[in-house]
Parts: C-alpha cells; structure tokens; sequence
C-alpha cells in the first residue's frame, strides 16, 4: 500500500483540484500574490510590515493577506513563507541564535532540536506557518558566501543536525507512513530542506556556480542529509541555484522528479529558489518561456517570483494548453501544495491569533541561544607555552581592555540574514553585546576599558592586566559573501598586532567561516573562534571567564593559506592549521566537573586561579587544553622530552609521541591526536601493539565471553578476560607475558612517576597526596567468585604510598590481617555504583580495610607501631622491582624477536573456551600474577619508598589534620589488560 492510500488527500482537496479552472491551479503554484490566484507569498530577507514592527504588526498582515485569500470562489488559505535560518531573523526583537556553522561545532542534535522548536514557536508568534529552512548543505569550500549556513564540511554532522526538522515540524508519530510529510499542531512550522544538491561543492566556492562530482560522490558527501530530512517528515524541499555537472538544478528532471519524487518517495512539495527559475538561462530570465517550461517539467511544485507572476502565469497557461506540459504535471504540484497547506491546518485555522506573541524574544529561548553561544565556541589557542594557559580569565583585575571593530556591534556579531538579507552592521536589534557581555561579568572593581581600535600610545600609557580583542568579518549572505582572500575587516589584523604586542591578549574571531589567521598567531595569547554567535553574547563571556568550560570541537578544517583551498578532511594534501575535529577544553571554575579518562574518574573542583597542574600535563593533555601545536622534540601528549631510553614513536601521520602515550590514547580514539587521521605506526613491531590496544578497546565495548580468576597466594585474587583456560601452565605462563607486554607498554606510570615527582617538589602550592589501595582478594573477585571460591584464602596485607606531610594511615598490615566475619566480608565487597565490574572499592571505613583517617584537630593520632614499617614496605617494593627487571627482558625480547602472530594468540578464542557465564579460578606461578600491578604502581611505589621513611620519623608531621576542603576521589579502575584496581586517591 502506498503512502497517498495511507494518507489520502483529504476530500476538500480533492473537490478542489476537481472545480478548480486551469487558472486557479497554475496560480496555486505561483509564490506570488494576486486576488485571482492565491499561492503562497515570501517575506524575503529585510521584508517587514514596518521598521521594528512587533509581533501584533506582523500578525495584522498576515491575516491581512490570507483574509484576501479566503474572500475567493474556493476559499484556499495562502501559505505565508519566511527565511527564519537562525532563529526567526528578519524580526526585531527576535532571539537570534547561532549560525549552523556555530551549531555544527556542537555536533548535539538535541540541542539543534531545541533551537528548532522554540524557532517555531518565534515564527508562529508573528502568524507565520513556513520557514525557509534548515540549510543541510555541506560545504566543502569556505570561500562560498554562503558556508556560514552549512554545519560542516562533513556529511555525517550534517546528518545528524537535521534534527531541527522535528524540532521545527513535530516529532513524527507512531506507525506514520514513511516519507510523509508531517507538522504537529499550531505552535510548528513547515520546515524546507535546501539547496538540493550539491550548493556546497561549487568550483571555487562560488555560489550558484557549477559542482563538478560523480554520482558516488555525490551520493556520499551531498545526499545523506536529504534522506534523513525525508525520513524525518520534511514538509518541502528547495532546489539549489547551482548547476551540477554543467547542468541547472532547476531544470535536472532526474534528480528533482527521478531520484527526489520517484526514489525517495518524496510527498511534500518541490519549491524553486528566488528567481530561480530566471537562471535556467543566461543571462537570467533570456528565454524565460522555455525557463518555466524546464523548470516545472523537471518537478519543480510551487515557484518563487519576486515580480514576475504574472508573467509566469501566462507562459505556464499557455504551455498547458498545447500540450507541452501536460495537465496531469499541474495536477500533481497543487496536490502537493494542497497536502502541506492541509497538514498545517490552515483549511481548519487559517487566521492566526496573538496567542504567542510572547514567545517572541522569550528569555527562555534567550537563555537556548546563551548556552547555544557557549557550546559553539572553538578554543584553537591557549597560553603561548604549554605551562601558562591564558583561559578562562580571571574577573578580578585592576583594569582590563576591551577592543576590536566586532566587541560592541550586535549586527557583526549576527552576520547575515538578520533584520535585512545581507545583515547589517550596528544595532539593529535587541541583544548583548560581547563588551557588554564583559562588564557584566566581571567584578565590579574592575575597571573596562573599551577601545575599538586603540594605538600604540594609548596601550603604553595604561596598565592592562589583559585585552579581549574581538575581530571579524563583516555581515553577507550569498554571492555578497564570495572572496578569494578570505581575511577580516580592516582594520582587525591592525588591531590584533597592536594590542597583543603590547598587551596580553585572547582574540576572539567574529566570522561565518576560517579565515586567515596564521601569520598572527604567534602574537596571540590565546585564540578563540566564535563564529556568527547571535544575540546572546553573554555565552562568550560564560566561557571566557570560566563559569562554563571550552567544549567545541571544530565542524570545518581551518587552513593555514588560501592557496591550499578546497581542502577537507581525508584529502591526500591534508595539511591545515587547526585540523577537522581540533578544539582545547578548559574546565568551569568553582564548579564540579567530572573528568574522564581510561583509567580512572576524577573529581576536580577549581580553584580561582588556574587549571591544576595535573589537568596540564596528563596524556590527555591535548583535548583538554594542554597543547596547541606538535612539539618539535618533545611528546606532544606527555610534553616530555624524548631520550634514548624512551624514544619516539612515529606515525604514518609524521607526528612523534611516546609509545606509551601513543598506545594509552589509543584506548580512547583511533584518530591521531594532532590531524585526526586514522592512528597507524611506522615500525611494525609498535603497530603490532597499536594493534592489541585497538583490540582491547573493541573487547572492552562488549561484555567478556569468559573470565579466568587467578589466586595469588600473597595478593589475592585478580582476573585476566578472553583468555582460554584450557591452555597449559607454560603456554598459559607465555601468553600472560605476551598480554602483559601490551599492557605495559600501555602503562604511563613510569611518565605518571615522574612529573608527580616534579610536581610535589616544585608546586608553589604545597600539595601532597598519597595513595591507598586494598589488594583485598574479595575486592578484587566479588562479583566474579563465588564465596566458595573465596573460601579459605587469608586476607593480605595492603600496600600503601604516603608523601612525607600527607594525612595518616590509620590501619596497619597487622589489623590487616584481621579475620572477618561473612557479613563484613559482604559489606565490603558489595559493588559500588559505578565501580568496575569486577569489584568494587574496599575503602569504607570497615574492619579489616585500609581507610583514610579523617582527623579533627582536636583528635590524637595514633602511636607509630600503629603504621606499616618503612621495612617492610621498601622490602616488598625492592621485591616487586625484582620481578619487574627479569619479565621487563622477557617482553622486550618477545616484541623484538618474535611479535609476528602474538596478537592472534593471545586474543584467541579456542573452541574449548567455557560458556560465557562461567568462571574458573586457577592457581598460578606467584611470580606471574602480580605482573600488572607490579607495572602499574611500582614507579609510584619506588618514588614513595623514602618518604614513608621519613613519615616514621616525623609523627607530628603525620598527625597533621586533613584540610575541609580535601576533595576525595573514588576509583574503580578496570585498565585495558583486564587486572582490576581499588582504592581511593586522596588531594589534601
């Protein structure tokens, strides 16, 4: 059964496609307005009943209109368009949202649908029921006028946003047929899907010029976001004013009727662009006859004619009547129109009512476009070395300077398609400026001084603490927007040297797409794009003072010349300034944020000055706003030298890390760090390795298909995943040595060892930390044995790390030991939310575990026999470097001599491996076990050793009261090798 039998057109429809006269339904098809042939009228951009006309003044002339509309013979609605593109633009007072090339940064459908939803309810405010949107083009080349408008140069961030359409329309209920059409209610709008297909690949980025590109590619790159936009009940579709091929859009009779009509079952209605049917020939408009013709064969519905209606008519009557268009092509385009104007509801409502006039402008949609304005937001540079990041910028400071062309112009800071077609610069509507966002930010001792463009005097002669320069482009739209250089509005580069020459500076870029911006980057402290921001400027101040965290990522490559353009991600000639996907992150002040990263969840909470130092210098330094550029002798991840004992690793990419690093990021992506291409190692015995973490990060994806319990006699019990248990002790005994080269080689603990080392001696802050961790066999096995298996096995004692201030160790190896009973056992190892799967955290203050004394000052600390002896602890630590040496030789040598096929072995699954819900338990070479944690913690545990010396001796030191404010950290921690960690990482 087809889509028409499931949702016929209602019956009006029908008597009116079968009373009406040749005349009446041409004129249906017509985007004009006259008394006799009532169609659909366009507001275009700039077109208002008034200047800074309110809600009421609109919603007079549409009723106006569609009155004139119902006062004919039959009495059908007009359909009122508008180009509402970021929100509902050409309207004073409206919220103005972000462009798409802002929300692609987001890559949140959710959000785009959110911003579609309250778009449509801005537009219905005014009695407008059709908005001129969602632009889905993918525009490959920023020098196109209009790439402002596209969310990405890629296709699947596209996809994704085309989420607005049910924002705007209405989610499409159960069981509705596909491909149909669909608009809930009165408070949505009918969305357009434009420009099919292939605006965004124009040669040169010259808009309405010709995309040259073959039907795979084509299929690949421009058509993905038209399906979704049909699956998701897209009311029209707008064709594009480029040619594809050397052939008009308007006019390709197979890719309008043959693939959009036929192939996707489209069942709204095919509208022309503004005078587009003109541009069929060339010059516009030299044969327009043969224009109509083409362009309503091809299947083309309803046409948009600024002033040649009457015109069209004419010629479009006259070719119906001799035949060259046949009756039954006029048929199918009112009966399309006829369908939306029905979906609407405008045969049952078609006067709107001031019902939601207030939604225009609201401060709910306000607050949408703020946080919309916060989440667009690149950070592309950060501090001019690593160490002394710029951002977020503190609010306290004596005076601050505020300059630039774009810092306090509401119209810049819009771009095109606000209030008039093309933009306007000025305050042309209600919103926040960037500068007035800053002073309203700051605190209300610090002095802003705004200058637009401030000279060398002027900059000399005050004291600055910091500048905010905010440049840019000038507000276009379309071919307005075409440029071969692609560079600001003089005079911002002057600014930008200026002021950072003399002021530290962050510049924050006002633009509808890259632009040139290399050359003066060295001067910059830090760089921020901000792309067309709206209204709401108050979201960049949010993120600048850190109230919120830098999280975008960029949507489009940004380049280092012109000269490289077009260049996108995947290109053989890839090599841009900022790649695809690039972005620092920085995290909100005096707010609780939740740090993630493959081995461990961290509880940070800011202080007012900066970025701990541990945030900086992780492996994850990169994406969360350590780094800016490669190192040239350094790792780019760690930011540590490379050595001859720990040398550089190189990808195919030609970017060096540390193999550890290279090989610990990779557990979280597979995309380099620094270009964002596919990770691929030169040395194959390294990619071999690459190539097990990959591995393991898939296994990790999916819940294991067995676990093997090991038993230990000294450290308990632990688990290896996907590893046979039917293999011999020897061949057993070698494939944990093969899996555990991966995992060390994984491990950063040595690199971890060392800038804690650096950090503890040179932090100005003083701040040690210690570590505590239960090797409690029930911790590690409790939710993989069962208590038979536990049965039995002696409680060991527990290994603990302490710097010479930290807060003391209550338990000592000894109470340890102690028996418990079967409550307690269960009690303690009872699984905590978010703990790993093979056990949980045993750092509740029970009997029997090791716990953190959390003192008042007036409390006593215990007596000294009451700790672990530094003996003893340095005596297991020397044990454990023992066993590290002879096994570091064995896996060396096994990835060196012998690598090829390890990784098939030692991830195989034979066919005697146990149903997947059983566990085995087995007990092996004590030597063996304990090898991963060995290698986690031996380089922590060695720097430790001396200070749990000196703790012995310094019991008032040890005593000291922890500070309120310490911040504990829960860890449950499954690394990649399968060995499970508990325990609890105190910052005092």
């Amino acid at each position: 059964m087809g889509d028409e039998q499931l949702l016929p057109l209602p019956k009006k429809a029908q008597e009116i496609l079968v009373a009406g006269s040749l005349a009446n339904n041409i004129g249906y098809q017509a985007g004009g307005w006259t008394i006799e042939w009532p169609g659909s009228i366009l507001s275009g951009g700039g077109s208002a009943p008034a200047p800074k006309a309110s809600a009421e003044t609109w919603i007079n002339m549409v009723n106006g209109f569609q009155k004139g509309a119902l006062s004919t013979r039959l009495g059908i609605p007009m359909l009122y368009g508008i180009d509402a593109v970021h929100g509902h633009n050409t309207v004073y007072n409206a919220t103005i949202f972000p462009h798409n090339i802002g929300l692609g940064v987001t890559r949140d459908p959710e959000l785009v649908k959110k911003i579609g939803a309250a778009t449509a309810l801005e537009v219905r405010a005014t009695g407008i029921p059709y908005t001129f949107a969602p632009c889905i083009a993918v525009c490959r080349d920023p020098r196109w006028g209009r790439c402002f408008e596209s969310y990405s140069e890629d296709h699947k961030i596209v996809q994704a946003l085309t989420e607005i359409i049910p924002g705007l329309q209405g989610d499409l209920p159960t069981n509705y047929p596909n491909n149909f059409p669909f608009i809930s209610g009165r408070t949505k709008v009918a969305a357009c899907a434009k420009h099919f297909v292939a605006d965004g690949g124009t040669i040169n980025g010259i808009n309405e010029n010709n995309t040259v590109i073959d039907w795979n590619n084509l299929l690949r790159i421009h058509m993905p976001a038209y399906l979704d936009s049909i699956r998701k009940g897209v009311a029209t579709v707008m064709i594009s004013l480029s040619s594809l091929n050397g052939k008009k859009m308007h006019a390709n009779y197979d890719l309008i009727t043959g693939y959009l009509k036929k192939k996707l079952k489209f069942k709204g209605f095919v509208i022309s662009d503004s005078e587009g049917i003109d541009k069929i020939t060339s010059p516009p408009a030299a044969n327009y006859t043969y224009s109509v013709q083409a362009s309503i064969l091809a299947g083309i519905d309803m046409v948009l004619l600024p002033e040649k209606f009457m015109e069209f008519i004419d010629d479009l009557t006259l070719l119906v009547k001799k035949n060259v268009i046949p009756m039954s092509r006029i048929d199918d385009a009112v009966e399309r129109i006829l369908r939306i104007k029905f979906i609407l509801g405008l045969f049952e409502n078609p006067i709107a009512d001031l019902t939601l006039v207030n939604q225009l402008g609201s401060q709910e949609h306000r607050e949408l476009a703020r946080e919309s304005v916060r989440r667009s937001l690149v950070l592309l540079k950060n501090g001019k070395n690593h160490d002394e990041p710029m951002l977020p910028l503190p609010k306290k400071a004596p005076k601050i300077l505020v300059a630039g062309s774009h810092a306090h112009n509401i119209g810049n800071q819009c771009g095109g398609w606000t209030i008039e077609w093309h933009g306007l610069p000025g305050d042309i509507t209600i919103g926040t400026t960037i500068l007035t966002a800053v002073r309203n930010a700051v605190d209300p001792l610090t002095e802003v001084v705004y200058s637009e463009n401030p000279d060398s005097n002027f900059l000399k002669s005050n004291n600055f603490s910091y500048s905010i320069v905010v440049v840019g482009e000038l507000p276009y739209s379309e071919s307005v927007g075409d440029t071969t250089n692609l560079t600001i509005a003089k005079p911002g580069y002057d600014t930008i040297t200026n002021v950072c020459e003399y002021v530290k500076c962050v510049v924050i870029i006002i633009s509808g797409r890259p632009v040139v911006i290399e050359p003066y980057l060295p001067k910059m402290a830090a760089l921020v794009a901000a792309w067309l921001p709206g209204t709401e400027g108050q979201g960049v101040s949010d993120v600048l003072f850190g109230d919120y965290g830098f999280t975008g990522k960029l949507a489009r490559t940004w380049f280092r010349t012109v000269d490289q353009l077009p260049m996108n991600v995947g290109d053989p000639h890839y090599d841009p300034l900022f790649p695809f996907g690039y972005g620092l992150t920085t995290i909100p002040r005096e707010r609780k944020a939740t740090h993630f990263s493959p081995k461990r969840t961290v509880l940070f909470e800011m202080e007012d000055e900066k970025v701990p130092e541990n945030h900086l210098s992780s492996a994850a330094a990169f994406v969360e706003g350590g780094i800016q550029e490669a190192c040239d002798d350094a790792c780019s991840i760690c930011l540590e030298d490379f050595s001859d004992s720990d040398p550089s690793t190189v990808t195919t990419c030609k970017h060096e890390f540390h193999l550890q690093c290279i090989l610990e990021w990779c557990q979280r992506s597979s995309q380099c760090p620094m270009c964002w291409q596919t990770i691929s190692l030169k040395d194959p015995n390294c990619q071999e390795l690459l190539d097990a973490v990959e591995h393991e990060r898939n296994l990790r994806m999916n819940p294991p298909r067995n676990t093997t319990i090991f038993h230990h006699p000294t450290l308990g019990d632990f688990e290896l995943q996907h590893l046979p248990v039917s293999a011999s002790d020897s061949e057993l005994e070698e494939r944990i040595i093969q899996h555990l080269a991966a995992a060390a080689a994984m491990g950063r603990t040595r690199q971890l060892g060392r800038r804690e080392g650096h950090r503890s001696r040179s932090s100005t802050q003083g701040r040690p930390h210690f570590l505590v961790f239960s090797t409690n066999p029930n911790s590690s096995s409790s939710s993989a044995a069962s208590p038979a298996h536990r049965g039995g096995v002696g409680t060991p004692p527990a290994v603990m790390i302490a710097s010479p201030n930290s807060p003391f160790i209550e338990e000592d190896s000894a109470q340890l030991t102690t028996q418990q009973s079967p409550a307690q056992v269960d009690q303690v190892t009872a699984p905590m939310p978010g703990s790993s799967a093979v056990g949980s955290s045993a750092v509740a203050n029970q009997p029997g575990t090791s716990s953190i004394n959390r003192r008042s000052p007036s409390q006593t600390s215990p007596n000294s026999q009451d700790r672990a002896g530094p003996s003893d602890l340095q005596s297991f630590s020397e044990s454990l470097k023992s066993r590290l040496g002879a096994l570091s030789t064995r896996y060396r040598d096994s990835i060196t001599k012998s690598t090829r096929g390890w990784k098939e072995r030692l991830f195989a699954r034979n066919s005697s491996t146990p149903d997947p819900s059983t566990v085995v338990r087995r007990d092996v070479d004590p030597d063996i076990a304990p090898v991963s944690r060995m290698m986690d913690h031996l380089e922590i545990a060695e720097d430790s050793r001396t200070n749990v010396a000196s703790m012995s001796n310094n019991t008032e030191d040890s005593s000291a009261p922890v500070p309120a404010e310490q911040h504990t950290l829960e860890m449950a921690v499954a690394s990649t090798h399968g060995f499970p960690f508990h325990g609890e990482l105190l910052y005092s």
